[in-house]
């Protein structure tokens, strides 16, 4: 028997999708990417993709207007540079793609979408699928 041996992912330079499998390596392997769950504090709070930091959709456009530390203060974790590596995720991916588009308007470059979501994420891990 062989230990899986875990790849590090590789940011595409095309697209703006990722898959389960790209999540798991973004999970094994930790760099400059932060995993951003645009639910809900409450359904963040139920299950959550390991690593990912919780920023409800409906406070992303506000909080682009506060301060780092106010930021930091509010959600717990740095706010993202306008060049940080981004990967967005929600339950279903329809949340995590709006609030794609507004990352895309407030100027970041290197941002993706997981629309697998946690549906799909949770399933996986648990043999559903």
């Amino acid at each position: 028997m062989t230990a899986e041996v875990s790849q590090e992912f590789e940011w595409p330079s095309q697209g703006h999708e990722v898959s389960y499998e790209d999540i798991r390596q973004i999970i094994s392997n930790p760099r400059e990417i932060v995993l951003i769950d645009v639910r809900g504090r409450e359904e963040f709070n139920m299950g959550n993709i390991p690593n990912s930091v919780n920023l409800p959709l409906d406070e992303l456009n506000d909080s682009m207007s506060i301060t780092n530390d106010e930021f930091l203060k509010k959600f717990g974790f740095i706010r993202p540079q306008i060049d940080t590596k981004i990967v967005l995720t929600c339950r279903t991916g329809r949340r995590s793609g709006i609030a794609y588009g507004h990352l895309l308007d407030f100027g970041y470059k290197s941002v993706l979408n997981y629309p697998g979501s946690w549906n799909e994420y949770s399933e996986r891990i648990s043999g559903k699928l």
